[in-house]
């Protein structure tokens, strides 16, 4: 990688050959370059191991290695770098565990193992960093129960120790780290509570424990994080109704508690939040209507509360919200009309309300919707006669079985050219198949 006669150069402090296509090892000797400070060797083919004498420089700020394909464990001696601000091994096939000694890089800011092979525990020695704001860690064989938040992380930034074997909960200890901006521990095995202390985390924006085995409720502290705008607590075992603290975040975007265990009805006070962008509760045991609020959701893009027992009519005023790109109501008690300007704003590409007990006839807006691609109506008791669809060219998935529509079956339908599903059975048609369909 290196030809050896840099090794004369007593006064380098500065090597980048990153982003080429150098293959072979690191070479040992470089830890002979006492005043090196930045070793950028990123994006290459290298192999092997990472040299212990790297760790031995005295001056050594950044180590830059990750893309690459080297093994090996990371060197015990990771801790004499006491100059060390930045360590990034990701992405390459590093075995073994952290080395303990770790937690002797006290000026260590931003530490990046993730996507490697690393076992065994989380050092509890990572709790000394006292200067550390970003800790990656995701896409390992991680085990054992994660103990990091000491007060000493209080410029902890961004924590991701996603995609790992932990055991045990969700460290209450996190609480302590004041500046967190993002909290992401994705399907890490961890169960129990969500600790109430996370509610102290004023400078949160993403929350996302998501692909756990969390239980019990949300405690209503989480609605003290008032710089929130991202929430993920899908495909858990949480349970029971959903805090109405929860309605404080007025920052929030994304509210995503799909595949839990949730009962009762969503809080008014989160249908008044004017910032949602994503509300994604679907598969719990939610019940309730939808309130005349949700209309005045403006940012609103995406809604779906599929396989729950939401009741009553959609709200007329739905259909006025010109951002809609995703409405999935299937499952539910849903009775009355479909809104009549569902399609307002052109953007809605989904629109399923299959499976409930709608009537009335197809809104002549959606039938000619021109972005919408999936329109899923099946199981209802809607009528009258079936509209045009001839200005639906993105129209791919079109299922209207199990209604009481009647007369002739449009040949319309000809010109949804991305037409691959169309299922039109147990309904009240009559007339010829259009010629017009076998061009599909």
């Amino acid at each position: 990688v290196l030809h050896q006669s840099l090794l004369n150069c007593s006064s380098l402090v500065y090597i980048d050959v990153s982003e080429n296509r150098f293959s072979g090892k690191i070479p040992d000797t470089l830890g002979s370059l006492k005043s090196l400070a930045d070793l950028y060797l990123y994006s290459n083919s290298l192999t092997g191991e990472l040299p212990k004498s790297l760790f031995q420089i005295p001056a050594l700020n950044y180590l830059h290695v990750e893309h690459n394909n080297l093994s090996g464990s990371i060197p015990q001696n990771v801790g004499e770098a006491k100059e060390i601000l930045e360590l990034r091994l990701f992405d390459n096939q590093f075995s073994g565990t952290i080395p303990e000694s770790i937690g002797n890089c006290s000026k260590l800011e931003i530490l990046y193992l993730h996507m490697n092979k690393l076992v065994g525990s989380l050092p509890e020695s990572l709790n000394l960093l006292e200067n550390l704001t970003d800790l990656f860690v995701a896409n390992n064989s991680l085990s054992g129960t994660v103990r990091f938040g000491s007060t000493k992380c209080r410029k902890l930034v961004t924590l991701d120790f996603s995609y790992n074997q932990f055991e045990g909960g969700v460290p209450p200890e996190l609480g302590n780290c004041s500046s967190l901006d993002a909290l992401v521990i994705i399907k890490c095995n961890l169960s129990g509570t969500i600790p109430s202390s996370l509610g102290m985390l004023k400078n949160l924006t993403v929350l996302n424990l998501s692909e756990n085995r969390l239980s019990e409720s949300i405690p209503a502290e989480i609605g003290d994080c008032s710089s929130l705008s991202t929430l993920k607590l899908n495909d858990n075992q949480l349970g029971g109704e959903l805090p109405s603290a929860l309605g404080k975040l007025q920052k929030l975007e994304s509210l995503e508690l799909f595949e839990n265990r949730f009962s009762g009805e969503i809080p008014i006070e989160i249908w008044k939040i004017q910032s949602l962008t994503q509300l994604l509760v679907y598969r719990n045991n939610l019940k309730g209507k939808l309130p005349e609020e949700i209309t005045k959701l403006k940012n609103l893009r995406i809604v779906t509360i599929f396989k729950n027992s939401f009741s009553g009519a959609i709200p007329p005023g739905l259909g006025l919200n010109s951002n809609l790109e995703i409405l999935d109501f299937i499952g539910n008690n849903l009775t009355g009309e479909i809104p009549p300007n569902l399609c307002h704003g052109n953007k809605l590409t989904v629109f399923n309300l299959g499976s409930n007990q709608l009537h009335g006839n197809i809104p002549a807006s959606v039938a000619q919707c021109k972005t919408l691609s999936r329109l899923i109506l099946r199981d209802n008791n809607l009528s009258g006669p079936l509209p045009g669809f001839s200005q639906n060219q993105d129209l791919s998935f079109l299922d209207l079985n199990s209604n009481n529509f009647e007369g002739p079956i449009p040949s319309g339908l000809g010109s949804c050219r991305k037409l691959t599903a169309i299922n039109l059975s147990r309904n009240k048609l009559t007339g010829a198949i259009p010629p017009v369909l076998g061009n599909l």
